[in-house]
């Protein structure tokens, strides 16, 4: 979807243990997968051509020890976005306002 506020599909996906291939905008390109290269997260695209290359890539290029290592590093991203993450942020946040 483009410019998807936040993405949490994306999220989702990557917590399932896929290799998520997202539209470079809003929220999968800021907050999630970052469009950096080299991500194992996933991968951010714009064009029909784009995601084509995406998925040619997933398919030629990734065996089996590259498709664990996307596995951990989506799960590993996907905790970022969690409840018990929120939680501590947010008491975090808290702790550094004088509440009166």
């Amino acid at each position: 979807m483009t410019d998807e506020h936040f993405g949490i599909g994306v999220v989702e996906m990557m917590s399932a243990g896929l290799f998520t291939i997202a539209h470079d905008s809003a929220g999968p390109k800021f907050d999630i997968i970052g469009g950096k290269k080299n991500d194992l997260t996933g991968g951010l695209a714009t064009s029909v051509t784009d995601y084509e290359n995406w998925i040619v890539k997933a398919i030629d290029q990734f065996n089996s020890s590259t498709l664990t290592q996307l596995w951990r590093a989506g799960k590993a991203k996907a905790h970022l976005f969690g409840d018990d993450k929120f939680i501590e942020s947010f008491i975090g946040y808290l702790n550094l306002k004088k509440i009166d």
